[in-house]
């Protein structure tokens, strides 16, 4: 994987901070984000049996389609569910004055 050497070096280079910040260096220095907005998907997973455990995740992405599938991802790699078992409520683009996520908010082209 080619971003984890650069990580590795940013973070020898500057070890006190953070890192949420040596993640937006990276990207940054990897060139990502040029065409990107900001998305907030709300629904629910199936967590066991019968339970269903509710999300809402700031995600950013070209379209709402892309948005869609990078959901899908995150909550099939983080929490080991298949797609099938996560029902989306609403997936809709948020102004970056809304954004809580600092990665997020540079992705879709905010600063801070």
């Amino acid at each position: 994987m080619p971003g984890k050497n650069a990580m590795t070096f940013l973070f020898m280079r500057d070890p006190k901070r953070s890192r949420t910040k040596i993640f937006i260096r990276l990207i940054r220095f990897l060139g990502f984000g040029d065409e990107m907005r900001a998305f907030r998907a709300v629904g629910a997973f199936r967590a066991g049996d019968r339970r269903w455990q509710k999300f809402s995740i700031e995600i950013a992405a070209e379209d709402e389609e892309d948005a869609t599938q990078r959901v899908l991802s995150n909550l099939g790699s983080r929490h080991r569910v298949n797609r099938r078992n996560i029902e989306f409520k609403e997936i809709v683009p948020i102004e970056i004055g809304d954004i809580s996520d600092p990665v997020v908010r540079y992705l879709a082209g905010g600063t801070r």
